[in-house]
């Protein structure tokens, strides 16, 4: 899984990441925590070429080009974030994120988003955030803010 939490670098010194499996059932695994060490940000991999843009009121069309100073790349995650309550959940104030491409990360290809076939319209769509990651865990965030360009 991804998770994005909006904690700066100050906020997370000292601090670890906790991770337990747990079933329908109610059985848990054992919990493993894990410091979180600061990032190294001149290993991490970089967008050389980022934009996603509508095509026409048809699809959504996400452009990535990637470089990375170790070139031990592995993939992106590609998250959308969408409109309060229109296709995820009920309406909470809170814009819906949705990840819509396979959960793989391999590469920086990802297929054209087609709207109205359980995707919502193109009107749904407010911006895009892809996630670079690195086979030493190094992770560079972008977000386009501008789908019209």
């Amino acid at each position: 899984s991804g998770f994005d939490v909006p904690f700066s670098n100050q906020q997370l010194v000292g601090k670890c990441q906790a991770v337990y499996i747990g079933d329908e059932r109610g059985n848990v695994s054992e919990i493993l925590e894990v410091p979180l060490t600061p990032r190294v940000t001149a290993k991490s991999p970089f967008a050389t070429r980022f934009n996603a843009s509508y095509i026409g009121t048809v699809a959504l069309r996400v452009v990535l080009e990637v470089a990375d100073p170790d070139d031990d790349f592995v993939g992106a995650f590609l998250g959308y974030n969408l409109r309060d309550g229109v296709v995820i959940l009920p309406p909470d104030g809170i814009a819906d994120r949705v990840v819509l491409q396979p959960a793989g990360i391999i590469g920086a290809t990802f297929p054209e988003l087609p709207f109205g076939i359980g995707f919502g319209e193109w009107s749904d769509y407010l911006t895009v955030t892809v996630y670079l990651v690195d086979r030493q865990g190094n992770v560079t965030r972008l977000e386009d803010l501008d789908l019209f360009r």
